[in-house]
């Protein structure tokens, strides 16, 4: 057997993980929506960070504007259900 060192060993555990993690969830999405491409929308404002910060009120105004784009429903409360 190949010997390893206890970084290595965390290195290739690390990268079976995360594909563990990545394949089942990339597979059901597969099978649950078939060769449906994903709605995406996109939402821009000037002041939603400032550097390195982020502006958490202009944010969850960008967010709620986008998920009733999303779905059509003007009704913020209602689209999010």
């Amino acid at each position: 057997m190949k010997d390893i060192s206890r970084r290595e060993f965390l290195k290739y555990l690390g990268f079976g993980t995360v594909g563990l993690i990545v394949t089942p969830k990339l597979s059901f999405a597969g099978e649950k929506f078939g060769s449906r491409a994903s709605d995406v929308v996109q939402c821009f404002h000037d002041d939603a960070t400032s550097g390195s910060t982020i502006n958490e009120p202009v944010v969850q105004i960008m967010m709620d504007e986008s998920i009733k784009t999303l779905t059509g429903i003007d009704d913020v409360g209602e689209a999010w259900k």
